[in-house]
């Protein structure tokens, strides 16, 4: 059985949740609803999943890059995204086309229109600069 590595957002408090809640004071019944995977605890609380990648950055404190979760932003010299998961297509792909995982949603609308979107290349060339929820820390 695979243990799934996680990150909790509280919503009303604007907070992360400490270790002891993800240990267990967080309630265990999840729906699935766009933009994040889970959301557990009623509405108070929004579940990031570990992409299980790290970012291209290495530093004293991420010798081995830092993990990427679902809702960082990540940036790329020009290019600035947000990490999702679900089903996407990249450029010039027809609709019948398409993947289902961990991808780049990016900010500026002719990016997406023209840039491959797999988070899997882009982790190992771009940085997590913050995140959707308290976009000064990452």
């Amino acid at each position: 059985m695979k243990i799934m590595e996680m990150r909790a957002w509280n919503i009303k408090e604007k907070r992360w949740a400490t270790m002891e809640e993800l240990l267990g004071e967080i309630p265990v019944s999840a729906t699935v609803r766009p933009p994040s995977i889970l959301t557990c605890g009623g509405d108070d609380w929004i579940i990031n999943l570990f992409t299980g990648l790290r970012d291209s950055k290495r530093t004293p404190k991420y010798p081995e890059g830092q993990e990427i979760y679902e809702g960082d932003n990540i940036l790329n010299g020009k290019y600035l995204g947000v990490v999702k998961f679900g089903e996407y297509r990249d450029p010039g792909e027809d609709k019948r086309g398409g993947h289902i995982g961990f991808y780049v949603d990016f900010y500026l609308k002719e990016h997406n229109e023209t840039l491959r979107k797999d988070l899997g290349y882009w982790a190992k060339v771009s940085e997590v600069v913050g995140n959707i929820y308290n976009k000064n820390e990452s």
